[in-house]
């Protein structure tokens, strides 16, 4: 099978996938999924802890909502290697949200551009979860987004923190970054109990309480091909 020969077109406001129930195991290999809100929702709250999901040379395009989702609170080995996040324009939208604990969870070699949160994980961190070799572009000099968004573990004292993580030797581009887009957003979310992409914002204005440690953040790069390096 050749990646890309494949096209589905999703109609508006719906996804490709989408389940409320407990799904044990999951693949997508090869596809172009274009338009509608996304191409998967896992929508159930509870643990899927039996074979993870595994998307490999897809391209999302289009999307308004969100790509990839789950809102298990317990949801390990998500796999995403060397696809393509493109929401559509002007779009609120979320590349990839993992809120439950996405032990060993690898997010490598893909390409990231327009949406307002490139990936957003947590607040049931856990640990060792690897975002690698990335592509990470910014979409445009809009404030208010970031390319990866932790969202602190609160509940549990320091536990499930993401004691082991790694962010590590990805690109950061900088040629459309507004002033108040950081690359990395620790932050608390707004309600939202049923961990919906759709309610997915930021709360700057709650105080900040809960817990992210245990990360590594090495040998990234910072920059664009006409400004000075920067890495870390």
């Amino acid at each position: 099978r050749i990646p890309g020969t494949v096209t589905i077109r999703i109609s508006a406001n719906k996804f490709f996938f989408k389940s409320s129930s407990v799904v044990n195991s999951l693949l997508f290999d090869g596809i172009r999924f274009v338009g509608g809100s996304g191409a998967l929702r896992l929508a159930a709250t509870a643990a899927m802890v039996t074979n993870g999901v595994t998307i490999a040379r897809c391209e999302f395009l289009d999307y308004t909502t969100c790509a990839l989702s789950s809102s298990s609170v317990n949801h390990p080995w998500l796999r995403v290697r060397e696809c393509r996040f493109k929401c559509a324009e002007n779009a609120e939208a979320i590349g990839i949200y993992w809120p439950g604990y996405a032990d060993c969870s690898v997010i490598e070699q893909n390409v990231f551009t327009r949406n307002r949160y490139h990936i957003k994980v947590g607040p049931f961190l856990s640990g060792t979860i690897a975002i690698i070799r990335n592509d990470f572009i910014m979409p445009s000099r809009a404030n208010d987004r970031a390319d990866i968004w932790i969202v602190p573990n609160g509940r549990e004292h320091g536990n499930n923190s993401g004691f082991g993580s790694a962010i590590e030797a990805n690109k950061f581009g900088n040629e459309l970054q507004g002033p108040h887009a950081p690359r990395i957003l620790i932050c608390g979310e707004s309600d939202n109990p049923t961990y919906d992409p759709e309610k997915s914002f930021p709360d700057y204005n709650k105080a900040p309480i809960g817990w992210v440690s245990g990360w590594r953040i090495v040998g990234n790069r910072f920059s664009g091909i006409s400004t000075p390096q920067a890495s870390i």
